[in-house]
């Protein structure tokens, strides 16, 4: 009776291996769209950061997640032991310093968005940690820009 109890709670019906079980594929996926340069995991195309990436590397990282917010992608932040979703970007010249400002709008500590977070500074948290990052969920083939 337990044995076989035991070699059944292994059935195919809880499967999530990708094989063909008859049923349709998920309509949604993730996708790391910026993470450490030394995660293991696959992360976008582009979007592997590092301390000495060139500032073209970081225009392109930002125009990624920039594109992703445009498209109605939702964007998943894991940073500072916490999870938020980011509901919009801004971008300006400070008329003082000539600066390029890029902000994300997100949540720093429940789920409101109430923060406009530095781009920068996000980077460096995910640069400094491998555990930080942003994912992209979207509907299954839609390509990132």
């Amino acid at each position: 009776g337990g044995a076989a109890a035991a070699a059944g709670s292994d059935s195919d019906e809880d499967s999530d291996d990708g094989e063909d079980d008859g049923s349709e594929p998920s309509p949604i996926e993730t996708v790391r769209l910026l993470g450490n340069v030394n995660c293991r995991d696959a992360i976008a195309e582009g979007g592997r950061c590092s301390p000495s990436d060139p500032e073209e590397t970081v225009e392109a990282q930002w125009a990624m997640l920039q594109g992703a917010v445009v498209d109605g992608h939702a964007l998943l932040l894991h940073f500072r032991n916490h999870y938020a979703l980011v509901f919009a970007t801004r971008e300006w010249t400070c008329p003082m310093t000539g600066a390029i400002r890029r902000q994300i709008l997100t949540a720093t500590s429940k789920q409101r968005p109430h923060v406009w977070f530095c781009f920068r500074q996000l980077r460096a948290d995910i640069v400094f940690s491998t555990v930080n990052q942003v994912m992209l969920i979207r509907r299954t083939g839609v390509p990132l820009r």
